[in-house]
């Protein structure tokens, strides 16, 4: 076995989305899916209150905005 920086097998967790109970795996750490999204102070405050972990992909996506899609990120809707 080699030490060094984790591997994403070391930091991946399989999780239950509290909102839909799907499983999901989250790598924890800025590498992860999730960080694709962007969220306003407002949803990510409302995320926050309402749930105890983490999102599936699909019910993220619901609440944020990929950043790939920037005129979205802005938008007032």
């Amino acid at each position: 076995m080699s030490k060094g920086q984790p591997t994403e097998k070391d930091t991946a967790k399989e999780k239950t989305c509290p909102s839909c109970e799907t499983r999901f795996l989250c790598l924890h750490n800025n590498d992860c899916w999730c960080m694709d999204y962007s969220l306003t102070a407002e949803k990510l405050a409302y995320l926050r209150n309402n749930y105890d972990d983490c999102l599936c992909p699909a019910c993220l996506s619901q609440h944020g905005v990929p950043k790939t899609d920037p005129a979205r990120v802005h938008s007032s809707n």
